[in-house]
């Protein structure tokens, strides 16, 4: 890695605080702003549609992405910038009567955001396997998921079920590679080495070392992907054994590299309260507690003291029938231990996620209002922020543009870049926009995820840009140390929290360590 030509400046620090809206239950100070939305930089005033790539010159950037988006995915990469892959329709709309097969042909494009010029780039490489939407009896699904690998490049995994116009195969994985702008076809094979095995909807996929990739697929259950041999196995689902299928569940990966499943669906009618462990350890789930307030679709974050924060979703009683959620749990994976913390100002759900290195959470768009016979669901500009360990819940300004469905990630210069979804009018938006917490502290840094063997370098400024000296910790020195200098030096796979401490203001950032392997 280029530390020194690729760092990005971390906004992290900052002096928050509650709109009139907000509630305070557990802090005797309330922070006084969570910082501001507004649009990226425009750097390119030729439409992406009249830029033609040429190798031997740069390719144009635009503030814009190429095309609009809605269910689409992003990741920070290991070179620190944002892959944002799918969620494109042909006609760039969902139908007002709601969500159909017929009219859909749905493509596989990709942009290239770079924190450093806040633009858009549009990728060469078209997917031909992976898709946006998953339409089983009617249920729009989220269809498939993106996964760092430790050479720098990314595996995207899913596809969609037939009946929708278009290229059909279901049997292939691909891996994208920034450095070449291009994507590789896998194609899945079977136990024995046989192509034929397929796989349904996508929920969620992570690393899990030597090579392998877990996976949770709607309505058909998990599996584990060696990228080295392409074997796609079948776990056992001791889980939802019993139940039917499943759908909506939400899942995280925690510093010790096991995977929890909380919540969704059974058979499209009952929501389920089940918390579900995956043991890297020893290979085998558990059921390790039970949701207050069973969900579907709930936002996750990993919270500081090895705790995942439960936000918001749906009761679901049918796909057009349902009730967006207030409620927050804090789960703790330590003790295996549940408590309710203070509700969201307002109900979400189809609402993106980012923990910010202040403490805050912050729920980005959605909806807020009951559906009910088939209605669409109206987007949300408000943000909601809540902080597990003051108690505390409150909203930030408003959006440039409301959003339903869109995408966010928590940027390495602690920015949080939030892309696409639907509007007020039910069309699909192109737009981007950056929220900003007006940090007091910025930490440097290259990408929130760092492979063993490597090291990054991490540096800190003020406000006014110049550069400080902050005394540097991790929160655990076998996952990752830090020097006097800011040079990170991984030990074992995990998550380590970076703080960097300048005077009274404090910095701190998740790093995830993967295997070389």
């Amino acid at each position: 890695m280029n530390k020194l030509m690729s760092l990005i400046f971390l906004v992290l620090m900052f002096a928050c605080g509650g709109s009139s809206s907000s509630q305070n239950t557990g802090s005797t100070s309330v922070p006084k702003t969570y910082g501001v939305f507004r649009t990226l930089k425009s750097t390119s005033s030729k439409p992406l549609a009249s830029v033609v790539k040429d190798a031997a010159t740069s390719v144009a950037t635009s503030s814009t992405m190429s095309i609009p988006r809605a269910y689409h995915r992003s990741i920070q990469m290991l070179n620190g910038k944002i892959l944002i892959v799918g969620g494109d329709l042909i006609n760039d709309q969902i139908p007002s009567g709601g969500y159909t097969v017929s009219g859909f042909i749905v493509k596989g494009t990709m942009d290239i955001f770079d924190p450093s010029t806040e633009t858009f780039t549009p990728s060469n490489a078209q997917l031909s396997h992976v898709r946006a939407y998953q339409y089983m009896n009617g249920t729009v699904y989220e269809s498939f998921a993106l996964v760092n690998l430790p050479d720098g490049k990314v595996a995207i995994i899913g596809n969609r079920c037939s009946g929708v116009s278009g290229p059909t195969p279901n049997d292939a994985y691909e891996v994208y590679d920034s450095t070449t702008d291009t994507v590789e076809s896998r194609t899945l094979l079977d136990w024995t080495g046989k192509p034929g095995i397929t796989l349904e909807a996508v929920d969620a996929a992570y690393y899990i070392g030597k090579g392998q990739i877990i996976i949770f697929a709607s309505n058909s259950g998990q599996y584990i992907l060696d990228t080295s041999t392409n074997i796609l196995t079948t776990m056992a689902n001791p889980i939802y054994e019993g139940f039917g299928a499943v759908g909506g569940a939400s899942s995280i990966q925690t510093p010790n590299g096991d995977v929890y499943l909380i919540g969704g669906t059974f058979n499209n009618t009952v929501t389920t309260s089940i918390i579900g462990r995956y043991s890297i350890s020893d290979g085998s789930w558990a059921i390790v507690g039970h949701l207050n307030t069973p969900r579907d679709g709930a936002n996750l974050v990993l919270l500081p003291g090895n705790r995942i924060g439960i936000y918001g979703g749906r009761n679901f009683s049918s796909f057009w029938n349902y009730t967006p959620l207030t409620s927050v749990e804090i789960f703790n994976c330590s003790t295996n231990t549940l408590v309710t913390s203070v509700d969201l100002v307002g109900p979400r759900f189809g609402a993106t996620v980012s923990y910010l290195q202040t403490g805050y959470t912050m729920i980005a768009g959605g909806t807020s209002a009951k559906i009910s016979g088939g209605g669409m669901p109206s987007p949300q500009t408000s943000q909601l922020v809540h902080n597990a360990d003051l108690n505390y819940s409150g909203s930030t300004g408003d959006m440039v543009v409301a959003r339903v469905n869109a995408s966010s990630v928590a940027l390495s210069n602690g920015l949080v870049l939030i892309t696409g979804g639907t509007g007020v009018d039910n069309s699909m938006s192109n737009t981007g926009e950056i929220f900003d917490p007006k940090a007091a502290l910025y930490m440097g840094y290259q990408s929130e995820t760092i492979v063993m063997g490597t090291t990054m370098q991490f540096s800190a400024k003020d406000s006014s840009g110049n550069s400080v000296t902050p005394t540097w910790t991790v929160d655990d020195q076998t996952i990752a140390t830090i020097d006097s200098n800011g040079v990170l030096t991984p030990v074992a796979p995990g998550i380590v929290t970076v703080t960097a401490t300048s005077g009274a203001n404090t910095a701190v950032a998740r790093i995830t360590v993967i295997p070389a392997q």
